[in-house]
């Protein structure tokens, strides 16, 4: 008997991070590549800014829209030191915007600078840049500038929590979004036991770190906000949700939306996302329609 999705997360329990991607990646591009693509157009490595990895794709419903149609641009993760946007062809990370796409939502794949060449907070920078580009472009494509939300998984979603949550990075109008998705950012700093990958982009100047974290200095503007976790998550991920939750909350009087996903590890969460998975594609397209449902399109 064919193994199910749950048979392969279940299998991926006790693995080594690396094994665990390995594992998962494996079925859910078999799964990916089942579905349809003919809803969408994708334009390709379209530069955003100097950078050889500044470049994005946009993924363009075909069906004709009476409004503009809203936009997510993705950020892929990577641990800050490595990845791409089409790591894996266009089955990973394509997959997000395809998603969108195939919901009648312009969705964009955001390449970005790495560490240790660019450090923090070069990602923020990326994602600022890359909004920028959408708030002057998009509308070419049939997208709403108005109505654009940022999303990120991991390190990318560390990138785009730092934009919207840091004002300071933000141009002099504000954030230009309208919503904020971050699945599984990791946050939590630990100077006394730093990670290679944390040296690489916060700087081996550990006295700059107090600076540098995200949790601390987090402020929530006129955007929305919705974080995710996994149930499979190394510690530090959960850590890092329930930390970021509880600041945003204690400093804003505020509640974000939150999604906890169930026999989720922290590679499937973003893998899943195209391929029918309920509980991920209707908490990610809830909350977008819910903050869409507050803003008048334009038309």
């Amino acid at each position: 008997m064919a193994k199910t999705i749950t048979d392969v997360l279940a299998e991926a329990r006790g693995m080594t991070p690396e094994a665990t991607r390995a594992h998962v990646q494996a079925h859910y591009i078999a799964l990916l590549k089942q579905q349809p693509r003919d809803a969408f157009t994708i334009e390709m490595d379209i530069p955003f800014g100097p950078h050889e990895r500044h470049r994005l794709d946009v993924h363009v419903p075909k069906a004709k829209s009476a409004n503009l149609r809203p936009v997510v641009l993705f950020v892929f993760g990577g641990g800050f030191v490595q990845g791409h946007k089409n790591m894996h062809g266009e089955w990973i990370y394509g997959n997000v915007p395809n998603f969108f796409a195939r919901n009648d939502i312009i969705g964009i794949n955001v390449n970005y600078r790495l560490a240790p060449e660019h450090p923090w907070p070069a990602g923020a920078e990326d994602v600022a840049g890359a909004v920028a580009w959408a708030r002057q472009n998009i509308a070419k494509y049939g997208g709403d500038p108005e109505r654009i939300f940022i999303m990120g998984h991991s390190s990318g979603a560390t990138h785009v929590a730092t934009y919207a949550l840091r004002p300071e990075l933000h141009p002099a109008g504000g954030p230009g979004i309208a919503g904020v998705m971050i699945l599984s950012g990791g946050f939590y700093m630990t100077p006394e036991t730093p990670e290679p990958n944390h040296l690489a982009y916060y700087g081996e100047d550990l006295s700059k770190w107090g600076h540098r974290n995200l949790i601390a200095h987090a402020q929530w503007g006129d955007f929305a906000v919705f974080l995710s976790t996994a149930e499979l998550e190394p510690h530090s991920f959960n850590r890092s949700f329930t930390a970021m939750v509880d600041a945003l909350t204690q400093r804003t009087g505020r509640m974000p939306r939150i999604a906890y996903f169930l026999t989720h590890n922290h590679y499937s969460e973003q893998m899943a996302i195209g391929t029918g998975d309920e509980q991920i594609e209707s908490a990610l397209l809830g909350f977008v329609r819910d903050t869409l449902a507050k803003r008048k399109p334009t038309n």
